[in-house]
Protein backbone atom coordinates (compact mmCIF):
# COMPACT_ATOMS: atom_id res chain seq x y z
CA UNK A 1 0.00 0.00 0.00
CA UNK A 2 1.28 3.44 -0.93
CA UNK A 3 2.13 5.97 1.77
CA UNK A 4 0.66 8.76 -0.35
CA UNK A 5 -1.99 9.35 -3.00
CA UNK A 6 -1.68 11.31 -6.21
CA UNK A 7 -4.17 13.80 -4.75
CA UNK A 8 -1.98 14.42 -1.68
CA UNK A 9 1.13 14.89 -3.78
CA UNK A 10 -0.60 17.24 -6.25
CA UNK A 11 -2.01 19.29 -3.37
CA UNK A 12 1.46 19.62 -1.81
CA UNK A 13 3.01 20.61 -5.16
CA UNK A 14 0.29 23.21 -5.79
CA UNK A 15 0.54 24.60 -2.23
CA UNK A 16 4.24 25.33 -2.76
CA UNK A 17 3.53 27.14 -6.02
CA UNK A 18 5.37 24.54 -8.07
CA UNK A 19 4.34 23.45 -11.56
CA UNK A 20 2.25 20.27 -11.77
CA UNK A 21 2.54 18.69 -15.20
CA UNK A 22 -1.04 17.87 -16.18
CA UNK A 23 -0.37 16.74 -19.75
CA UNK A 24 -3.55 18.43 -20.98
CA UNK A 25 -2.73 17.44 -24.58
CA UNK A 26 -2.48 13.75 -23.58
CA UNK A 27 0.89 13.25 -25.27
CA UNK A 28 1.84 10.86 -22.49
CA UNK A 29 4.63 10.64 -19.95
CA UNK A 30 4.86 14.28 -18.86
CA UNK A 31 6.24 13.12 -15.52
CA UNK A 32 5.96 14.59 -12.02
CA UNK A 33 8.68 13.15 -9.78
CA UNK A 34 8.35 14.24 -6.16
CA UNK A 35 10.68 13.40 -3.29
CA UNK A 36 9.12 13.38 0.19
CA UNK A 37 11.53 13.60 3.10
CA UNK A 38 10.68 11.65 6.25
CA UNK A 39 10.17 14.47 8.78
CA UNK A 40 10.04 12.09 11.76
CA UNK A 41 13.85 11.66 11.68
CA UNK A 42 14.39 15.33 12.67
CA UNK A 43 17.27 15.62 10.20
CA UNK A 44 19.19 12.66 11.60
CA UNK A 45 20.82 10.41 8.99
CA UNK A 46 19.25 6.97 9.43
CA UNK A 47 21.16 5.06 6.73
CA UNK A 48 17.80 3.75 5.52
CA UNK A 49 15.50 4.27 2.58
CA UNK A 50 12.99 6.03 4.83
CA UNK A 51 11.90 8.80 2.46
CA UNK A 52 9.56 8.44 -0.52
CA UNK A 53 9.78 9.15 -4.22
CA UNK A 54 6.52 9.46 -6.14
CA UNK A 55 6.07 9.33 -9.89
CA UNK A 56 2.85 10.63 -11.48
CA UNK A 57 2.08 10.78 -15.19
CA UNK A 58 -0.57 10.16 -17.82
CA UNK A 59 0.02 7.17 -20.05
CA UNK A 60 -0.52 7.29 -23.82
CA UNK A 61 -4.25 6.59 -23.28
CA UNK A 62 -4.65 9.64 -21.02
CA UNK A 63 -4.95 7.53 -17.82
CA UNK A 64 -3.21 8.86 -14.71
CA UNK A 65 -0.60 6.51 -13.26
CA UNK A 66 0.91 6.91 -9.78
CA UNK A 67 3.77 5.08 -8.09
CA UNK A 68 5.30 5.57 -4.64
CA UNK A 69 8.71 4.09 -3.82
CA UNK A 70 10.83 3.85 -0.69
CA UNK A 71 13.83 6.09 -1.34
CA UNK A 72 16.38 8.33 0.28
CA UNK A 73 16.87 12.04 -0.29
CA UNK A 74 20.13 12.19 1.64
CA UNK A 75 23.33 10.14 1.64
CA UNK A 76 24.15 7.55 4.29
CA UNK A 77 26.75 8.43 6.91
CA UNK A 78 29.31 6.06 5.33
CA UNK A 79 29.29 8.10 2.11
CA UNK A 80 29.45 11.38 3.99
CA UNK A 81 32.71 10.16 5.57
CA UNK A 82 34.06 8.24 2.54
CA UNK A 83 33.42 10.43 -0.49
CA UNK A 84 33.12 8.80 -3.92
CA UNK A 85 33.27 12.24 -5.55
CA UNK A 86 35.79 14.95 -4.62
CA UNK A 87 32.96 17.53 -4.77
CA UNK A 88 31.04 15.86 -1.94
CA UNK A 89 27.72 14.02 -1.63
CA UNK A 90 24.29 14.86 -3.01
CA UNK A 91 21.46 15.91 -0.76
CA UNK A 92 18.08 16.67 -2.28
CA UNK A 93 17.44 20.35 -1.51
CA UNK A 94 13.80 21.43 -1.14
CA UNK A 95 12.50 23.01 -4.34
CA UNK A 96 11.41 22.19 -7.86
CA UNK A 97 13.95 21.25 -10.48
CA UNK A 98 12.58 21.25 -13.99
CA UNK A 99 15.24 19.31 -15.84
CA UNK A 100 15.64 16.29 -18.03
CA UNK A 101 16.55 13.23 -16.00
CA UNK A 102 17.80 9.74 -16.66
CA UNK A 103 18.36 6.58 -14.66
CA UNK A 104 22.02 6.08 -13.71
CA UNK A 105 23.99 3.68 -11.56
CA UNK A 106 26.43 4.54 -8.78
CA UNK A 107 29.87 2.96 -8.50
CA UNK A 108 28.28 0.34 -6.24
CA UNK A 109 25.51 -0.43 -8.79
CA UNK A 110 22.66 1.33 -6.99
CA UNK A 111 20.09 2.87 -9.33
CA UNK A 112 19.50 6.60 -8.97
CA UNK A 113 18.04 9.49 -10.93
CA UNK A 114 20.50 11.94 -12.42
CA UNK A 115 19.64 15.30 -13.96
CA UNK A 116 21.03 16.18 -17.35
CA UNK A 117 21.21 19.48 -19.20
CA UNK A 118 18.65 19.87 -21.95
Amino acid sequence: MSKYTIQQIKKAVDSKGYKWFSDTSNKGYDVNIVGVRNSSTNGIVTNKFDDSLTVSYKDLNGKWCFHCFDATTDPGSHYERNLLNKDGVAILKPGQYRVHIRLDYTKVDMKHLNNREQ
